[in-house]
C-alpha cells in the first residue's frame, strides 16, 4: 500500500494535470536536448578516434614544383621521417550529362595500390581506376548526380577530355562535395597526362616517426625536409601542417555541437525556471495545507519532502518522455554532421554516460531548483501558514 505521503504526491499531480504536463514537457525538451548533442558528441568523437588514424594521416604536406621519385625517395630516408609520398594535385571543372560545369579538384597517384598516407577507401566500382577512368569522391557522386559507369567532361589548363567514372571512393582528407559544391577526383598519372598534365608530382605528403601530435616536432622535421627539396633543386611553394591526427572538420563539428549543447543548456535552465513558477503557486494555494500538516505533528523536513518529490515526479516522467527519442535524435544527428563532414561513422552505441547524466540531471535539477522556495514556504510556523491564506512568504 503506497505512503500517505505518495498518494498526497500521486493526487496534486493528477489534480493539475495541465500545470504538471507544462513542467514535464518543459523539463523533457532540455532532457531531450541534452541527450541529442551529447549522444551525436559521443558517438562521432569514439568514431573518429578509432577511424581516422587508420588512415594515417599525413603529418604535414609540400606543395613544390614538379619532381620525381627520386626526391620521395631521399625524403623517406630523413631521420624523423617515417613516410614519404609523391602526388599531383591540380583543379579544373568537370561536367556532367547535363551540361553543368563544377569545380573539380583532382589528384593523380602512380600506384593506388601503394598509398600508404592519407589513405581513402574504395566504396563502388573499380580499384585502382584504369587508364582514361576517374574515381569521384562519394560526395562528389552525389554532388554531380551521376554513377559508375557515365561519363564526364573534365577539363584541366591542358584540355578537355570525356572520362568515365569507374567508382567512388571515401576521402576522410577532404571536404565533403556537399559543402564546398566541390568535386574530388582521383587519377592514375597516365590519365593526368591524357588531359595535358606532367607526370611527375607537385605534392608531398610525409609522416614523422615520433610526436604525431607534436607540432614543434613536426616542424622541425619539416625544416629538415624543405632544406632538402630546395638543395635537389626544387622550389617549395608552400607547406601545410594540419592540426596533429585530426580530422579537418573536427574543429568546425566540435565549435557547431558546442553552440547546440549551449543552446541545449539555456533551455534546460529555462525550464528549471517553470518548475520554481509552478512549485510556488502550488504552495501558495496550499499555505494553509502546509499548516494543518504542521499543526499535526509533521517536520519542516518532512513536508519539504512531500514537495520535492512533486518536483522529482516532474523529472522522472520527463525522463521517461525525453530519453528514448534523445537516443534516436542523437544517431541521426552523428549520421547528419558524418555525411556534411564527411566522415565515416559505424559504431552508432550511446555510451551510458549520456543516459547516466541525463538521469542525474533530470531527476536533481528539478528538486534543487525547487528546494529554495519549498524551504523558505515549509519554514513558516503553522500559526503563520494556517493565517498566511495564499499571501507571499514575505507577506506572512
Amino acid at each position: 500500500m503506497a505512503s500517505p505521503t505518495w498518494n498526497k504526491v500521486r493526487r496534486e499531480l493528477l489534480a493539475s494535470r495541465s500545470r504538471t504536463l507544462l513542467a514535464v514537457l518543459s523539463i523533457a525538451a532540455g532532457i531531450f536536448a541534452i541527450g541529442t548533442i551529447l549522444g551525436a558528441r559521443a558517438i562521432l568523437d569514439r568514431n573518429l578516434a578509432e577511424i581516422f588514424p587508420r588512415t594515417n594521416p599525413a603529418s604535414v604536406v609540400f606543395y613544390t614544383s614538379p619532381f620525381g621519385p627520386d626526391l620521395v625517395d631521399r625524403v623517406r630516408s630523413l631521420p624523423g621521417v617515417a613516410g614519404a609520398e609523391g602526388r599531383r594535385r591540380v583543379r579544373g571543372k568537370v561536367r556532367n550529362a547535363e551540361g553543368e560545369w563544377t569545380n573539380l579538384e583532382l589528384y593523380a597517384y602512380s600506384d593506388f595500390n601503394a598509398i600508404r598516407i592519407n589513405r581513402i577507401r574504395p566504396v563502388a566500382g573499380a580499384w585502382p581506376p584504369p587508364d582514361g577512368e576517374i574515381l569521384l569522391e562519394r560526395s562528389a557522386i552525389r554532388l554531380l548526380g551521376v554513377t559508375p559507369g557515365q561519363r564526364l567532361t573534365v577539363g584541366l589548363e591542358g584540355g578537355e577530355r570525356e572520362l568515365t567514372v569507374s567508382g567512388a571512393v571515401h576521402d576522410m582528407h577532404v571536404f565533403s562535395a556537399l559543402l564546398t559544391r566541390r568535386a574530388y577526383g582521383y587519377v592514375t598519372l597516365r590519365t593526368a597526362a591524357l588531359l595535358g598534365e606532367s607526370e611527375g608530382f607537385n605534392e608531398l605528403v610525409v609522416t614523422v616517426s615520433e610526436g604525431r601530435q607534436d607540432r614543434e616536432q613536426i616542424r622541425r622535421v619539416a625544416d629538415a625536409i624543405v632544406r632538402t627539396i630546395e638543395a635537389s633543386g626544387h622550389v617549395v611553394l608552400k607547406r601545410a601542417i594540419p592540426e596533429p591526427m585530426k580530422h579537418p572538420m573536427d574543429s568546425l563539428l566540435q565549435t557547431f555541437l558546442l553552440i547546440l549543447l549551449v543552446l541545449g543548456g539555456l533551455a534546460f535552465l529555462l525550464s528549471g525556471t517553470l518548475v520554481v513558477n509552478t512549485i510556488v503557486a502550488l504552495l501558495g494555494q496550499q499555505v494553509r495545507q502546509i499548516g494543518i500538516m504542521k499543526a499535526v505533528g509533521a517536520s519542516t523536513a518532512q513536508v519539504a519532502g512531500l514537495y520535492l518529490r512533486i518536483a522529482a515526479a516532474y523529472g522522472l516522467g520527463a525522463l521517461l518522455i525525453a530519453v528514448p527519442p534523445a537516443a534516436f535524435a542523437a544517431r541521426r544527428l552523428a549520421a547528419f554532421a558524418a555525411d556534411i563532414g564527411n566522415l565515416e561513422v559505424t559504431d552508432f552505441r550511446i555510451p551510458a554516460w549520456v543516459f547516466g547524466l541525463q538521469v542525474a540531471t533530470g531527476l536533481l535539477l528539478p528538486v534543487l531548483v525547487a528546494a529554495v522556495p519549498v524551504m523558505a514556504w515549509t519554514r513558516l510556523p503553522a500559526r503563520a501558514a494556517l493565517s498566511a491564506g495564499g499571501l507571499s512568504v514575505g507577506e506572512a
